[in-house]
């Protein structure tokens, strides 16, 4: 899925969560048009191509699962909820304090089943700024054992994943250097 895409999913995930997107079915028409004009508006949505497209999106999502109707309005499922969590995750920054010359290391080696989860983390893991070293082993010069945590679980590949510190790494000397971090 592309960032532009996704940006645009957790927004309407988000909406929907917060109840943004309720509105009675069983009333006319105009005023279920109402709750949706609100809905473009928050979204920036004024064309009809984009309200159909926002019409469409919101029927996917029911049909997979990820949002009901209920008592007149939408709300996420479990797995709706499970993916808002997920975007709320990758939302996170790591902090860049003075370094304390310890390397992080994560590895990873998530099955074919899983493939959309490794992209994701591996998407998240560059975002956040590690380099990678070797395939599927990045490096990191700050303490972010929490953060890898809570997004290999939040993509459930926790067990697939592997944290570790230590003093020195092979071309630590280039890793400084991009790192721009001082011994």
């Amino acid at each position: 899925m592309s960032l532009r895409r996704s940006l645009k999913l957790e927004l309407l995930l988000n909406q929907i969560a917060l109840g943004f997107v309720g509105f009675n079915v069983a009333i006319a028409p105009h005023s279920q048009r109402s709750s949706w004009n609100k809905l473009y508006r928050a979204m920036r949505a004024n064309s009809r191509s984009t309200q159909y497209r926002l019409r469409s999106r919101i029927r996917q999502l029911e049909h997979g699962g990820i949002i009901e109707l209920w008592e007149h309005e939408y709300r996420l499922t479990a797995q709706g909820k499970a993916l808002v969590k997920q975007f709320k995750v990758h939302d996170v920054t790591l902090s860049h304090g003075a370094w304390d010359g310890r390397w992080r290391l994560v590895s990873y080696d998530i099955p074919v089943e899983k493939s959309a989860q490794r992209n994701t983390f591996r998407r998240t893991l560059k975002a956040w700024g590690f380099c990678l070293v070797q395939k599927s082993l990045w490096v990191f010069p700050w303490e972010c054992s929490d953060e890898i945590s809570a997004l290999a679980h939040s993509l459930d590949i926790a067990s697939y994943v592997i944290y570790m510190s230590t003093d020195t790494v092979p071309m630590q000397e280039r890793l400084i250097t991009i790192f721009g971090v001082t011994k």
